[in-house]
């Protein structure tokens, strides 16, 4: 319930403190004179009224030189304002220690916003230092002063358990005060902390007691997602938070229950109307994978303004995909729009190469042969196709050099080698019409010539009808230090398929590419002594040599394995740091197993990174960690959705069979269940059996039952073993 504690110590109530007691974006009924009152008293209440109504709408600086003005003067209600703006930066800059000044000059005049703000400052440690026992002594004073909200203030930090005050029953007679002196947001405040003691009826009976309210209808459409007091309805939700954005609760609605919707609604009938209005949703409320599943449902639908549209919208978030989808829609008509987004792309480690292969192609079409080449070399160093097979094509036009004629025919090997089409024909063309050129450079020693041929001849091709004259012509070119033949032969080596298999001579063979500077040869070392058994006994100093190297060469893939293969936790640490600012989500959730107990926040953030990054495991695991049953849903689906993992098949299997987090779809029980039973998984035979002896939801067929539970014992669950035995 983390989560809607929240929510509770939140949104809906403690930042009442300094938004003027309104959490909405609405301004309070300000009556501004139509002409200056010349008694200064009239005069001061009449530019206080219009400094919280700029307070709360486009004029901060105005309100803020408005409140100072009142404030040197000794105003207590313009130094408690004064303080709220230090506290959020209305018409300044955020200055904790001059809001705690503030505050407490308002305080000194028994003003109750003013105790008020010192609580608040107190209780967050701002400008002062933390001390939640001060802030309720502070809170305590301005509510016996009458400020409703410092009652729901004492109401909401004795309800948190994390507070250290918590205390439940006084933190409900604060509630029940606070609603009787209208306090805002208090009948909210309330039903979310009877949620939290799982009083469900009674929550919703509360929350009830309220029409047209947004807070309301965003609290209930949770109760609708979790199944709290009702029946699941993830509809009848969804149409609640729409009510409540409407309304303006936009606080705490970022979308994601709009997407998570469209998202089961894809999976389960395709592109239909009701997955539409999700993701139109999800987008309207700022949800970037909303906004890119929307955008792409425009484009296939022909509408390409508003795919464009959305697509920005996405990428200006910072998703990844969409900012590829984005710049491959504009490179036309607004090239260096365009060229921005591919180039943030390339901060990815998932759309970094494609994006340099837009960037390559975007500087080609618009003649800008500078930075054409710039984007060509740092896609060779990555080994794009595209790029390397650019280069060569340059190098095959604009050179009659042997040398960079034979390199050009070597870089169309690689790319052959990496199943690019383009670079295979491109490089039987080449042998077709210059092999005797070739075959001459190579008898000169040319590196590239001689891995050419090498490559060929391995391919069982043309001149070379057998391996024996393509490894040896690879052999050759290594021995010319060229550093893809080195490469290439470990590979051979390391695979068995040309050769028997021979990890010592691969290992051989990656370590000199390795020292010749190629980084896809070091990387091959660190693989081969980390992961293989035949080299666990190398020297310690042998492997973190060769995992410098790769760092050295710019390869940081292995990073994560360093982290883990080094003996000194600090420096441990700081190499899985390095791995996950990378982008490699196995560090992000090695941290956050390390993280966990020692700094929660930190653990946290790096498992929502990589749920960010759409990694499977970290889905699953951050399902598995909540207890929200929507959530947990969101979470599986997601899981499921990119990786399809037995235990994402599983989660997913008993939320549908049961409802939990979504309406019970027993067609996709089915799919998730038969899914993971054919993974391996024994906890599923669990449920099948149950489901077949049960026959709640299709008739009764014990044959069946039996059948899954013996399968189930098979393979080692207990329960259904135990279940076998009760049916004997």
């Amino acid at each position: 319930m983390k989560k809607y504690n929240t929510l509770l110590s939140g949104v809906l109530c403690s930042s009442i403190l300094l938004t003027g007691c309104v959490l909405n974006d609405q301004p309070e009924a300000i009556t501004v004179p139509k002409k200056q009152v010349q008694n200064p008293e009239e005069l001061r209440k009449n530019e206080m009224d219009l400094a919280k109504f700029m307070y709360k709408n486009s004029s901060t600086r105005k309100a803020f030189e408005i409140f100072s003005k009142y404030a040197d003067q000794g105003n207590p209600e313009a130094l408690a304002w004064l303080g709220r703006c230090y506290v959020h930066g209305v018409g300044t800059k955020v200055e904790y220690d001059k809001a705690y000044e503030y505050f407490s000059k308002a305080a000194d005049q028994n003003n109750p916003w003013g105790i008020y703000g010192l609580g608040y400052c107190k209780k967050n440690g701002y400008g002062t230092d933390l001390n939640l026992s001060a802030a309720l002594s502070y809170y305590k004073k301005a509510a016996d002063m009458g400020l409703p909200h410092a009652v729901l203030e004492l109401a909401i930090t004795y309800s948190l358990q994390e507070s250290g005050h918590c205390d439940l029953p006084r933190a409900e007679e604060y509630y029940k005060k606070a609603i009787s002196l209208n306090a805002d947001r208090a009948l909210e405040s309330y039903a979310l902390f009877l949620l939290l003691q799982k009083r469900y009826k009674e929550a919703i009976s509360i929350l009830l007691r309220k029409e047209d309210d947004a807070g309301s209808f965003f609290i209930l459409a949770l109760c609708y997602e979790n199944g709290w007091g009702v029946e699941t309805d993830i509809k009848k939700a969804l149409s609640l938070r729409e009510k409540a954005y409407h309304l303006g609760e936009r606080d705490y609605e970022d979308g994601s229950s709009f997407y998570i919707a469209g998202l089961e609604e894809k999976l389960i009938n395709g592109i239909t109307d009701h997955a539409r209005y999700c993701f139109k949703m999800g987008a309207k409320l700022g949800h970037k994978e909303s906004s890119y599943e929307y955008a792409i449902i425009m484009q296939d639908s022909k509408l390409e303004k508003e795919a464009l549209e959305y697509m920005c919208r996405a990428a200006d978030k910072g998703y990844d995909k969409a900012l590829i989808e984005a710049g491959k829609m504009l490179k036309n008509s607004k090239p260096d729009k365009a060229a921005e987004y591919f180039m943030s792309a390339t901060l990815s480690q998932r759309t970094e190469s494609l994006a340099v292969s837009h960037l390559a192609e975007l500087y080609k079409n618009v003649k800008d042969p500078k930075r054409r080449d710039h984007w060509n070399q740092y896609g060779l160093s990555i080994g794009n196709a595209y790029c390397r097979n650019e280069l060569a094509i340059s190098k095959l036009n604009n050179s009659n050099n042997d040398n960079d004629w034979a390199q050009a025919i070597a870089w169309f090997a690689l790319s052959m080698i990496d199943n690019n089409e383009f670079g295979n024909n491109q490089f039987y063309q080449a042998i077709e019409k210059s092999y005797n050129r070739l075959r001459m450079l190579a008898d000169k020693g040319n590196g590239n010539a001689l891995f050419s041929l090498g490559v060929l001849g391995c391919l069982n091709k043309k001149e070379h009808p057998n391996v024996k004259i393509g490894i040896e012509l690879l052999e050759k070119a290594a021995a010319n230090k060229n550093e893809y033949a080195c490469y290439i032969l470990g590979n051979i080596y390391f695979n068995g398929e040309l050769l028997k298999k021979d990890n010592v001579k691969a290992l051989a063979w990656y370590k000199k590419g390795a020292e010749l500077g190629h980084g896809k040869s070091a990387l091959s070392v660190v693989t081969l002594l980390y992961y293989n058994k035949e080299f666990q006994k190398t020297p310690e100093k042998d492997v973190i040599n060769a995992f410098e190297k790769c760092i050295e060469l710019g390869e940081f893939s292995r990073l994560f394995e360093y982290g883990l293969y080094v003996k000194s936790p600090e420096k441990s640490l700081e190499l899985l740091r390095k791995a996950a600012d990378k982008g490699d989500t196995r560090a992000m959730l090695r941290l956050y197993d390390i993280l966990l107990e020692k700094d929660r926040a930190a653990a946290d953030d790096y498992l929502t990174k990589a749920v960010e990054m759409e990694d499977g495991e970290a889905e699953l695991r951050k399902g598995k960690a909540s207890e929200i049953p929507r959530d947990a849903f969101s979470m599986y689906l997601r899981a499921w959705i990119h990786n399809d993992s037995l235990e994402a098949s599983e989660c997913l299997a008993d939320c549908w069979l049961n409802g939990r987090g979504c309406d019970v779809n027993l067609g996709m029980f089915w799919k998730a269940a038969n899914s993971a039973y054919k993974k391996g998984s024994h906890n599923i035979c669990l449920i099948m059996g149950d489901v077949y002896r049960e026959g709640k939801i299709i008739p009764k067929d014990l044959k069946k039952a039996k059948e899954y539970y013996s399968e189930g014992a098979k393979r080692g669950n207990k329960k259904c073993r135990e279940q076998l035995d009760k049916m004997k």
